[in-house]
């Protein structure tokens, strides 16, 4: 069995002609967070007005909807045809600037984060979600964003943003090391160390279309929105290298429901 890191390389000696003198970045490896990676413009900004509204219209029917504890996952979003051409918009620039490869998104995941949320634990704990390096994450904000509506937020510092490794270098979990920190729940002890040394705690605000590029295995953490606001909407595609070319969503595209096991994982092409 190959490594994620194998099958990388694999995928780039598949596209030879993919330059990186001209690119943002060497390789995957070398992103840790890219804060508004694809510019506003308005053909963009219109294709994430018309995703808004029809991810809120269904978000609120319930129909195709996973609720958990934290968040309101929509499973029901393959009849949105503006999701499909926001991926064709973005991922070639992501392809040539990060990947130097051919890309698939692996999982489309519209959200909204609820309001009712009892106490801070799971994902509104300091975490890294500890996927294999070579998952990026691309996340839009569906709606304007503050510090009250339970924004993304994340810790930084002036030389770089902290970068956690990950235990998952293989699609089979027998071959892989032990996690760094149980459940990839950052202690606070941790936490208070970087903050001690020079590393920020940040809030990633902004108007609807606001988009940031990552590596999930940053530390982050998302926050419960006041009850007074219209809580935060997003969309995220999982991104993952690809040997072949082909459609970035096609049919083998995952949603949340029935797949909760696997978004920490991908099965290599």
């Amino acid at each position: 069995m190959i490594s994620y890191e194998e099958h990388y390389e694999k995928a780039r000696k598949a596209n030879p002609k993919m330059d990186i003198h001209s690119s943002k970045y060497s390789s995957l490896y070398n992103l840790t967070l890219d804060l508004d990676y694809y510019p506003l413009d308005a053909y963009y900004l219109n294709l994430v007005k018309a995703v808004s509204e029809k991810v809120s219209k269904k978000l609120d029917s319930e129909k195709g909807v996973l609720n958990s504890r934290f968040v309101k996952y929509l499973d029901d979003w393959r009849d949105i045809e503006e999701i499909y051409q926001l991926a064709n918009l973005i991922m070639p620039r992501i392809e040539k600037d990060v990947f130097h490869c051919n890309l698939k998104i692996e999982f489309v995941l519209p959200y909204k984060n609820k309001k009712d949320t009892p106490s801070k634990s799971a994902s509104w704990l300091w975490h890294y979600d500890d996927c294999p390096r070579e998952y990026l994450k691309f996340a839009i904000y569906l709606n304007e964003t503050n510090k009250n509506n339970g924004c993304f937020q994340y810790i930084d510092s002036a030389e770089t943003t902290p970068l956690m490794p990950s235990s998952r270098l293989y699609d089979d979990y027998n071959l892989n090391p032990a996690q760094h920190f149980h459940g990839s729940r950052i202690p606070e002890y941790y936490i208070e160390n970087l903050l001690k040394n020079g590393a920020r705690e940040k809030s990633l605000v902004g108007p609807a279309g606001t988009n940031f590029l990552f590596t999930p295995n940053i530390i982050h953490r998302g926050t419960i929105p006041d009850p007074k606001t219209q809580a935060r909407e997003a969309i995220m595609f999982f991104i993952r290298p690809s040997v072949e070319r082909g459609k970035y969503i096609d049919d083998k595209t995952c949603s949340i429901i029935g797949s909760q096991k696997r978004v920490k994982r991908y099965v290599m092409d």
